[in-house]
């Protein structure tokens, strides 16, 4: 099936296998990283040993790990596993992003694996091998956070991806602690309220709203009261909100709003 997940990718930089042979010493490690995921709700998909290195992903918003704050929980588990590693005199390089994917099961009655494959799973190895000790995020990981989360990240530079022909604007977390895990990833009016540059455009767009109400409104008798009112993006980016912020700030009770992904 499609659905909408968030996936983490870890990298264990500490670890190559030139110089670590005895594949026993990563025990302890394998054990603070399924900890941390149970903790955090995630889903192991894999822990390997491959060109890339001692890389675990892990999985946000499959079956058994779906929740209304997928983006929030795999930026705690991502913070949580990089602390973890720290004290465990390791490090870590950490890729985040959301999108759609194709999930399921693979193999036979035999043995059955479930999988995650699509650009986005692809561009969380991506950010992962950019990274450098550091923990990378996408643009809609980082809009689907609550502002508080959102507001522990920093703007990287675009970065150029393989296989990818636009350099991707990603973000960097500079915070101290793991975050805390909000409830929802949807960003509610009340937390867009407390930051003065998204009221700035929230009520830029409330103007272009109210003119649009009041040519509509005042046309000569074919067009009494508008009928639709359209806002697309991104998933998590606020529609919905914004769309009750418009619903409260006009004051119209004939108005009515349909919630949905575009």
């Amino acid at each position: 099936e499609l659905r909408a997940i968030t996936t983490l990718f870890v990298r264990l930089d500490t670890y190559t296998k030139g110089s670590h042979s005895n594949l026993l010493v990563l025990q302890p490690i394998f054990s603070a990283f399924q900890s941390v995921i149970s903790e955090c709700g995630g889903m192991m998909r894999q822990f390997l040993i491959d060109d890339k290195g001692c890389v675990l992903i892990v999985l946000f918003g499959v079956p058994t790990a779906s929740y209304l704050n997928n983006c929030s929980r795999a930026v705690r588990c991502a913070t949580s596993i990089r602390q973890k590693v720290s004290s465990m005199n390791h490090k870590c390089s950490v890729g985040i992003s959301t999108g759609k994917a194709f999930c399921g099961t693979i193999g036979s009655a035999a043995r059955q694996e479930y999988v995650a494959m699509g650009s986005s799973v692809n561009l969380a190895a991506r950010l992962m091998g950019k990274a450098n000790g550091s923990i990378l995020i996408d643009m809609v990981t980082y809009t689907s956070l609550p502002f508080d989360t959102a507001s522990c990240f920093a703007t990287h530079s675009a970065l150029v991806m393989k296989g990818l022909s636009d350099p991707v604007q990603c973000y960097v977390f500079n915070g101290q602690q793991p975050p805390k895990v909000a409830l929802s990833d949807i960003r509610t009016a009340e937390s867009m309220r407390k930051h003065p540059g998204t009221m700035r455009a929230l009520e830029n767009a409330m103007d272009v709203c109210e003119n649009i109400y009041n040519e509509l409104k005042f046309q000569a008798n074919k067009i009494t009261t508008p009928r639709y009112f359209l806002i697309s993006g991104l998933a998590g980016s606020g529609k919905s909100t914004l769309t009750e912020e418009f619903h409260r700030q006009l004051n119209m009770p004939a108005w009515t709003y349909v919630r949905g992904n575009l």
